[in-house]
């Protein structure tokens, strides 16, 4: 076996050895997951706007410590990321960046009252990862009607990429504090 001695190496070496199970066709990463809606304007509330319905997400701001705090509320599954919770993660970071930077003009100075972000998780667990189940429910004609072939139908490389970015992209990209988790 050959050692990668750089970056430039073990990248195409990467895209030689996922060339011969993928083909050519580019994939649209945004396609494989609707757009979080948007979230109505309140008054600096984090409440829920649908009352009846659990929260995957929750958001607290302690004003004394300017800390917000975001939780991952579903302990039944030990925190598991799944589809939805990831959208509400989402919409949740969005909503905490509004509280901070109304204009969202990407200037730090203008950061309001939040020094840091503390992500936690409800009940014993912070996150158990992935939800297979959701992953389970992808069939193996999943891959087929959208045009690549998968050797392991359920573990499908394109789809758990996009889906992390769902998470991790807001955490890198849109809060201008640091984040705890």
């Amino acid at each position: 076996m050959k050692v990668l001695t750089n970056a430039r190496n073990l990248t195409l070496h990467f895209r030689k050895i996922h060339s011969r199970s993928s083909p050519s066709l580019p994939i649209d990463r945004r396609s494989l997951f609707r757009p979080v809606p948007p979230i109505p304007k309140r008054n600096n509330s984090t409440s829920d706007p649908d009352p009846g319905r659990q929260n995957l997400v929750l958001l607290e701001i302690d004003a004394a410590t300017k800390v917000a705090t975001i939780t991952l509320n579903s302990p039944q599954t030990l925190n598991a990321l799944s589809l939805d919770l990831g959208r509400e993660f989402g919409a949740v970071t969005e909503r905490l960046a509004r509280l901070m930077r109304p204009d969202l003009d990407g200037s730090v100075a203008d950061c309001r009252e939040i020094n840091a972000v503390v992500l936690a998780g409800a009940g014993r667990a912070f996150s158990s990862g992935g939800d297979l189940s959701w992953l389970r429910s992808r069939g193996p004609d999943d891959g087929a009607r959208e045009g690549r072939r998968t050797k392991y139908p359920h573990v499908n490389a394109d789809v758990m990429d996009a889906f992390y970015s769902l998470i991790l992209r807001p955490v890198r990209e849109i809060l201008p504090v640091p984040v705890i988790a």
